[in-house]
């Protein structure tokens, strides 16, 4: 099925983008740390209908805007205040650096973060993906609005999202208020068996801990996995050996695996 801006935007009005939620564990002790908000397109009875990479690219240029944008902020509001309520546990959610380059997307963005608590403790993921495949006018644009919003909403944490592909700018984290790296899945995979992905995750822990930035392992989907990055001193740990995405009521009922009675 292609989809359009049309389809996809009836899917919003009729409810059918809704964000699951995937738990974020310390793997060494089973507590939830976190859990990044991540949308799904369902049909009427739960199913999901359309891959999520199919519609991505074209929610994150509708999210900010009327009327979809208020639809998706009440689903986003309702995701944080479910994981805020739970304790010290913090909400990620994916940020598009075309949104933060779109002026009218900008200006529903400064009001949402001047006039409520849609961004209180929310940790904005940008992903190292999309920063690549800009300019660097547009990437200079984009550091002086996230400084900007940063200064609206001083609780709004950054995190560098896939860190590892594509051409990872290390400059960022000289530059940029970073309080997580999230490492992508390419490094993860097989680092059991591979002592230069060993090499490469022990020295970006020792980097993160210099810089005083959480550290998080994404795509971890074996228990050797889980294992040599407790190892390597990276606790922080999602994927789907532990817990896969999942509505909130799943998430509510704790319909993921930790390694003790911690957590949930």
């Amino acid at each position: 099925m292609e989809v359009t801006e049309q389809l996809l935007g009836e899917a919003i009005l009729d409810g059918n983008i809704r964000f699951a939620i995937q738990p974020i564990l310390n793997a060494r002790t089973g507590e939830l740390i976190g859990g990044e908000a991540l949308s799904r397109w369902y049909t009427g009875n739960g199913l999901i209908a359309v891959p999520t990479l199919q519609y991505l690219p074209l929610l994150k240029r509708l999210e900010w805007r009327e009327p979809f944008h208020s639809i998706l902020a009440r689903q986003w509001a309702e995701t944080a205040g479910l994981l805020s309520n739970i304790g010290e546990v913090k909400s990620y959610f994916n940020f598009a650096i075309d949104a933060l380059l779109d002026d009218d997307c900008w200006a529903n963005i400064q009001q949402e973060a001047s006039d409520n608590s849609l961004f209180d403790g929310v940790v904005i993921e940008l992903s190292e993906m999309s920063l690549s495949e800009v300019g660097e006018p547009e990437l200079a644009q984009a550091s002086a609005r996230l400084s900007q919003l940063q200064s609206l909403d001083p609780s709004i944490s950054l995190a560098l999202d896939d860190f590892g592909t594509a051409l990872s700018n290390l400059n960022r984290l000289r530059v940029w208020d970073i309080s997580t790296i999230k490492l992508d899945k390419q490094l993860v995979s097989g680092c059991d068996q591979d002592p230069k992905a060993q090499a490469i995750l022990r020295n970006l822990r020792q980097m993160a801990e210099d810089l005083g930035v959480e550290l998080i392992a994404e795509g971890v989907e074996t228990e050797t996995e889980e294992e040599t990055l407790l190892t390597l001193g990276i606790y922080s740990q999602q994927g789907f050996l532990r817990a896969k995405p999942m509505t909130q009521e799943e998430f509510i009922a704790g319909h993921f695996f930790p390694k003790s009675s911690g957590g949930m």
